[in-house]
């Protein structure tokens, strides 16, 4: 199998959740479950994060900034 050349990579959504369930739905491996995670920018920025693994082995980070 190729391995990508591309380790990381986001996407911002509003829907992590849900996105998560339909890339477990459909075979792919979901390596961080969603969960919430304070930034630690400033100001703290909270948002709604997961990471997948792409076919090709890369992480992909679904995230959602959250008010």
């Amino acid at each position: 199998m190729a391995q990508s050349q591309l380790g990381n990579f986001a996407f911002a959504t509003d829907h992590v959740d849900e996105l998560v369930e339909k890339v477990r739905n459909a075979g792919y491996r979901v390596s961080v479950e969603p969960k919430n995670v304070d930034m630690k920018t400033n100001p703290v920025s909270p948002i709604r994060v997961a990471f997948i693994e792409g076919s090709l082995h890369e992480s992909i980070e679904l995230f959602c900034e959250k008010a």
